[in-house]
């Protein structure tokens, strides 16, 4: 290769060089570009500026505090969460992890809709609705909590949501808990395994007419309730073994026999009844 050669040889990689470095430099400042225009239309522009959260269904619980709990399942401490702020629609989560109900024990469900064409947040709430009242100590206090019993409002899925008072009489089922426990708001009145044959025993007592004077669960060990009636027996039921069929059993029973005249009445023993 002559020296002429070489010089334009060397001349045309110096220029293929600075291409390089120019075109890196481009793209360079066209990603940098583009990052800021992506910072400034997330956390800027009014693409995703929340306009308005609105909630329904919260009959008995506080927006406000709605509103935290659903927040609390965002992760905001992350960095992301930090810098788009509660009045940005992406902070906010597209459903409620069933594991955060424990913060709104009186809702049952939590349903959240993003519209980002309208850029709004709707909550919708269905809170828990009252089934009986779970009340914690011996049977002689039910004064609701200074006497050292505590009662509960608990759902149809056996869930505690709301203190209250014991009540008396049959349009609100009262169930005496002396087995000792401690329960809470969000907790369940009894192990998982239990609960479904609790409110089956519950179910068979309101459809059959019973005239009660007191349910009462005494040792959670031997996993029995006993009920006891006025102007009728005594019924005994087992948490061991469901049963849907009870309430038929009892009014098989009342055209068997004088119901009312009996002592007790045992459904202790699956698909056996024992009365005397």
């Amino acid at each position: 290769m002559t020296q002429s050669e070489l010089y334009i040889y060397e001349m045309h990689e110096r220029r293929a060089q600075r291409k390089k470095r120019w075109r890196a430099l481009l793209f360079l400042i066209m990603g940098y570009v583009l990052v800021l225009g992506l910072a400034w239309l997330i956390l800027d522009s009014p693409v995703f500026a929340l306009k308005e959260v609105a909630t329904t269904g919260n009959a008995k619980t506080p927006t406000d505090q709605i509103y935290s709990a659903v927040l609390a399942s965002t992760g905001r401490n992350s960095g992301v969460k930090y810098f788009l702020g509660t009045s940005n629609i992406l902070f906010w989560p597209a459903d409620f992890p069933e594991g955060n109900a424990v913060f709104l024990p009186a809702v049952g469900n939590v349903k959240i809709d993003k519209n980002y064409l309208q850029r709004k947040i709707s909550v919708q709430i269905t809170e828990r609705k009252p089934y009986g009242i779970w009340c914690l100590g011996s049977s002689d206090e039910k004064t609701g909590g200074d006497d050292g019993t505590s009662c509960y409002w608990f759902d149809r899925q056996g869930v505690i949501f709301e203190r209250s008072f014991a009540a008396e009489g049959n349009l609100i089922q009262t169930i005496s808990d002396a087995s000792g426990r401690r329960l809470g708001l969000s907790s369940r009145i009894l192990p998982d395994n239990l609960t479904e044959p609790m409110l089956l025993i519950l179910e068979t007592i309101k459809n059959s007419e019973i005239n009660v004077r007191e349910i009462k669960l005494k040792d959670l060990n031997l996993q029995e309730v006993e009920v006891t009636s006025n102007g009728g027996p005594a019924l005994y039921f087992s948490l061991r073994f469901s049963s849907d069929r009870l309430a038929d059993a009892i009014n098989a029973l009342r055209q068997k026999v004088n119901f009312d005249k009996l002592e007790y009445v045992d459904f202790r023993v699956e698909n056996r009844v024992y009365y005397k």
